[in-house]
């Protein structure tokens, strides 16, 4: 989960706001799974989507953009994620939400709340 606590028009007017968050896959080896696999990765919302898919828009007047470092992430779009078929047992991947005012549009005060699915594929 991701909380992004309280905050002001005017403060995100002056600022993005973002917060980091952690996504880790561990595989289990044992008999029922001895076999190395891949992981793909993608972020799911049933929220309002810009058209190139990269910004999530709850009709508040905010969006939210999802980062891999400094690069956007985006949302319906399956990433490799991780590579179990070299030994590794565990894999940890840091990703950043960004919350910014839509530009032209007023925000609208008061709580929100966003679901963000992580919808994982195996190879």
């Amino acid at each position: 989960m991701v909380n992004f606590g309280t905050f002001s028009t005017r403060d995100i007017q002056r600022h993005n706001i973002t917060r980091t968050f952690t996504v880790k896959a561990t595989r289990a080896e044992d008999a029922e799974c001895s076999d190395g696999f891949k992981l793909n990765a993608a972020f799911f919302t049933d929220e309002h989507l810009s058209a190139d898919r990269l910004l999530l828009r709850p009709g508040n007047g905010l969006q939210l953009q999802l980062l891999s470092g400094t690069e956007p992430v985006g949302f319906e779009r399956f990433n490799s994620f991780a590579d179990f078929t070299t030994g590794e047992l565990s894999v940890e991947k840091e990703y950043h939400a960004e919350l910014s005012p839509v530009p032209g549009q007023d925000i609208k005060p008061g709580s929100f709340t966003i679901v963000v699915l992580l919808r994982i594929n195996y190879h």
